[in-house]
């Protein structure tokens, strides 16, 4: 696996998702909502779904596990959102979906890729 993080990056996915990507353009490319964790946790902010859509690469729920993931996303929204309410509403182990009023207010961008490389 690569892992890349950061602010900005010149590498970026066949899709064209990079560092930076904000939520609203991952819905659009993905044509369908996806499902994230809450922020504020070592794995919040990732994309655990994709909700049917595009975004094949971020794999599919098949008997409790995620299958056939080779993406793995995280968005965070910028710092300057901590004390809003809305980033308050998306704190915790929760989750919440793309389309909540709390995301689309944030509207985080990706800080964390990682991508799997090996071949099966």
């Amino acid at each position: 696996s690569v892992l890349i993080r950061g602010e900005r990056s010149v590498w970026q996915t066949d899709k064209g998702i990079t560092l930076g990507t904000p939520l609203a353009t991952l819905r659009r490319i993905n044509g369908k909502p996806l499902t994230l964790i809450g922020f504020g946790s070592e794995v919040g902010g990732t994309v655990l779904d994709n909700g049917g859509g595009a975004l094949t690469e971020l794999g599919a729920p098949e008997k409790g596990e995620r299958v056939g993931r080779t993406l793995v996303l995280r968005v965070e929204p910028d710092p300057s959102q901590r004390d809003s309410a809305a980033y308050q509403q998306a704190i915790g182990d929760v989750e919440l979906s793309s389309e909540s009023d709390a995301m689309r207010t944030l509207n985080p961008r990706v800080f964390q890729l990682m991508v799997d490389i090996a071949t099966k």
